[in-house]
């Protein structure tokens, strides 16, 4: 555990950080002064997304590896945590954040698939695209006009058996609105201090942010 001023802490972190490996967890916890007192805790892959599923249930928000870059996730059940996303990326309520999600039947739970859709899903995921589709159903409030919906599977073993224990997830790049993600742990530190709850270490991430599709009427591009 690290005390001092949060300059010192940061310093103090980054530079103790661990050469990739096993998943790494940092935990953020404030303190009176909302300076952060950080530990961590290393162990197994079980171990470590047991640890994050139960920060997740606790309303916690967390920084995980992704097949694309570092994303910062919560629990979409959880409202209030959804709302700290938002307030860690300085991001407005009129961007909508996107749905992770760990297979197509649970997908189609949030979204209308036309077969176009569906075939699109089937080919293109798990992997790094979001689908933006027709809201089917009253949708917790993620931002934008509550019409259209973004949703991912991911193709990477951690964020996937992530999903398996959690269910759906609000994920978004772990960056500041309008900056690029880091590629490492330190680098998302950096820009993230000590707005999340905990940080997994899943070592260099060298993806661009996911393709997103629009299939609303006719299907376009909005980010290649």
């Amino acid at each position: 555990v690290m005390y001092g001023s949060g300059r010192e802490v940061f310093a103090g972190l980054l530079r103790a950080l661990p050469e990739p490996g096993s998943p790494t967890l940092v935990r953020t916890l404030q303190t009176a002064r909302r300076l952060p007192r950080m530990a961590r805790v290393q162990g197994p892959h079980f171990a470590a997304m047991c640890e994050v599923a139960r920060m997740l249930a606790d309303g916690g928000v967390v920084v995980i590896p992704t097949d694309t870059v570092y994303g910062l996730v919560a629990r979409l059940d959880r409202p209030q945590a959804i709302d700290r996303i938002f307030e860690i990326k300085r991001r407005p309520r009129s961007k909508p954040l996107p749905i992770l999600v760990g297979d197509i039947k649970t997908a189609r739970t949030f979204a209308d698939f036309s077969n176009y859709a569906l075939e699109t899903a089937m080919s293109r995921w798990p992997g790094a695209v979001t689908l933006v589709l027709e809201v089917l159903d009253d949708l917790p409030d993620v931002g934008g006009d509550g019409t259209t919906v973004g949703l991912r599977i991911p193709d990477q073993t951690f964020a996937l058996e992530l999903l398996r224990q959690t269910g759906p997830l609000v994920g978004t790049s772990a960056n500041p609105a309008g900056r690029a993600t880091g590629r490492t742990l330190a680098e998302v530190l950096a820009e993230l201090g000590n707005g999340p709850d905990l940080y997994v270490d899943g070592g260099t991430l060298e993806a661009e942010p996911s393709e997103v599709i629009s299939l609303v009427g006719e299907a376009r591009t909005l980010r290649p």
